[in-house]
């Protein structure tokens, strides 16, 4: 037996000890919803096993939420929403370690910047976002195409433009 395989009653143990904070962001992480209900479900979850027992503080939580977007883009606004009903209900003013577009995107649908060391009126993100929602297709199939190197380059320039 080699040191890699997993025991099945040690998997169960520890399943059933981090039951808690893995079901809500296996929630988190699968969210395939826009539906205001099955948001609101999960939010009562995460705010019932996480945040209520004081096992995560909602800071941190909202932290990793915002920092889903960029993995499952296509629910955004439902993240988004859950973030917003953080943020509501604990008082959430000030979130560190957030990408600038998840920042950005919070800002630009409820008003709130969430990492006060953003400038986003400097930068003119807002002008980069509605060329990036016109042409995300062409460049996700231009690179397809391009080696590792060559897409950091392109991520350079991207970056480049937006400042």
């Amino acid at each position: 037996m080699s040191d890699q395989d997993i025991h099945p009653n040690k998997f169960s143990e520890l399943r059933s000890i981090y039951e808690y904070y893995i079901d809500p962001y296996i929630a988190l992480y699968q969210l395939k919803t826009e539906k205001g209900e099955e948001l609101i479900s999960i939010y009562k979850k995460i705010k019932a096993e996480l945040i209520d027992s004081k096992k995560y503080p909602p800071t941190k939580i909202m932290r990793d939420i915002l920092n889903i977007i960029p993995y499952n883009n296509r629910y955004t606004k439902s993240y988004l929403s859950l973030a917003k009903l953080l943020s509501d209900d604990y008082h959430i003013k000030d979130v560190e370690n957030i990408s600038i577009i998840s920042n950005f995107l919070f800002y630009e649908e409820y008003g709130i910047k969430l990492r006060k060391s953003d400038k986003f009126e400097k930068c003119n993100l807002g002008r980069f976002f509605v060329i990036w929602k016109n042409v995300s297709c062409s460049i996700i199939s231009l690179l397809d195409g391009l080696l590792s190197s060559e897409i950091l380059a392109v991520k350079t320039i991207l970056i480049l433009v937006t400042w």
